[in-house]
């Protein structure tokens, strides 16, 4: 349930095809990589899937100076090591951008759903603000830390078919309600 992510994996497994974007494309020299996602997708709690989120978990998460959380992946960074540049131009386009190499396979990362997507990049900015502490007076990253965790957090917005509704006390139930948002 947990491996909805902007590219997916064909049902033949012979390739891949978009999922929660609409189309991807490369630049010919393979630098830049385009997804423009689907108007009109909701979180689980009804509130807009945009390049806002995108814009968050790059700018709010990873790149913030002061925390140490986030981590940019391997497959998000130039050959130097430095992170390629990430944008969303308008609401529904996010670009990647490397400096010094082809982005070609990196993309397909998120095709493996839960590891690569949902756990590092699936952020919904709306909700997570309320724990950042540039957004919230009072909050620490400690705080932001132990609130994302869509996994563990009943009502944490998700983009999934179906998502966390209830944890028992001792952590060892789970239940997950069907997301009436589902694109």
């Amino acid at each position: 349930f947990a491996v909805e992510a902007p590219i997916k994996w064909k049902a033949d497994l012979t390739g891949y095809e978009p999922a929660l974007v609409e189309s991807y494309e490369w630049s010919d020299d393979g630098k830049t990589f385009t997804m423009n996602m689907r108007p009109g997708l909701k979180w689980s709690d009804g509130q807009p899937y945009t390049s806002a989120d995108w814009d968050f978990w790059w700018n709010d998460l990873n790149n913030a100076p002061d925390q140490k959380i986030y981590n940019i992946p391997a497959y998000l960074r130039n050959a130097d090591g430095t992170p390629i540049e990430v944008t969303t131009p308008d609401e529904y386009t996010v670009v990647w951008t490397s400096k010094d190499r082809p982005l070609n396979i990196d993309p397909y990362f998120m095709a493996q759903g839960f590891w690569e997507f949902a756990r590092w990049i699936m952020k919904p900015a709306h909700y997570l603000k309320q724990f950042h502490p540039d957004y919230t007076e009072g909050m620490a990253w400690e705080d932001m830390e132990a609130a994302d965790k869509w996994w563990q957090t009943p009502g944490y917005p998700c983009l999934f078919a179906w998502c966390l509704t209830e944890l028992s006390e001792d952590g060892q139930i789970y239940t997950f309600g069907r997301n009436p948002y589902y694109w």
